[in-house]
């Protein structure tokens, strides 16, 4: 039927690609708007480390980690770098996704081992399209990353 009414010109059938996104409906937790000192000191320490250096970022639950976190991604977003953010647990990372996506709004792919294959699948795609990004990327391939694991 759709078919006869294309060959008569009353519709036009187009293929339009559909990304799952799991978290879409979650909303979003807009971070604040300024660094402490302690906090500045800690971005400006992780900053200077070098290729292959790490650090620590040591602080008890609430003390303002994430916040690091999210400016370190958005100054490596900055200067045209991406950024992969490891999640050490999967409980946490409906409130991970919420605060990265409060800074970068749909910018941010996520893989873990509770998506479908499909949603798998088309997270990988954004990140190879460069249309994610953890659409300039806090998480893309990148030929210069930081690794930033929570």
């Amino acid at each position: 039927m759709i078919r006869a009414l294309e060959a008569r010109g009353l519709v036009r059938i187009d293929l339009a690609e559909r990304l799952r996104d799991p978290f879409a409906d979650s909303p979003a937790t807009p971070p604040p708007t300024a660094l402490t000192p302690d906090q500045a000191a800690a971005l400006s320490a992780i900053e200077q480390l070098g290729p292959g250096e790490s650090a620590l970022l040591f602080g008890v639950t609430g003390s303002g980690k994430t916040l690091v976190y999210l400016e370190a991604v958005r100054r490596m977003l900055d200067t045209g770098r991406g950024a992969i953010v490891l999640v050490p647990e999967i409980g946490l990372t409906p409130q991970t996704v919420s605060r990265f996506r409060g800074a970068f709004g749909d910018q941010v792919a996520v893989l873990h081992s509770a998506l479908s294959d499909g949603e798998r699948a088309d997270a990988w795609r954004m990140l190879r399209r460069g249309s994610a990004g953890w659409r300039s990327a806090p998480a893309r391939p990148s030929s210069r990353r930081w690794r930033i694991s929570e």
